[in-house]
């Protein structure tokens, strides 16, 4: 039989004078659940930042492309090179035409 005491130790009484033992109760760690939930949150907030940088490089390299790709399809005129070249409004602006 066991009865607490109120330092919150359990006391158990023995049978036919055999001596007596002091237990320790174990205290209840109720803050597991929320370590856990923000355990969980720090890899969920890891897994999207990989995610995120590995999409940014992907656009990037599609952005590049498709800008080569309109650039092949769609070169300048010599009236917009002349124009970039003088540095009037509505031209392409490059430094490029500068050192021409």
């Amino acid at each position: 039989m066991a009865e607490r005491l109120e330092s919150g130790q359990l006391q158990i009484r023995s049978v036919s004078g055999s001596p007596m033992q002091q237990v320790n109760a174990r205290g209840v760690d109720y803050t597991i659940a929320s370590r856990e939930e923000a355990r969980g949150a720090s890899t969920m907030a890891e897994i999207l930042d990989r995610m995120g940088r590995s999409i940014n490089v992907m656009a990037k390299e599609k952005r590049q492309e498709e800008a080569q790709r309109f650039a092949a399809e769609n070169p300048p005129t010599l009236e917009q090179l002349q124009l970039a070249k003088e540095g009037l409004p509505g031209a392409i602006v490059s430094n490029i035409f500068l050192r021409c």
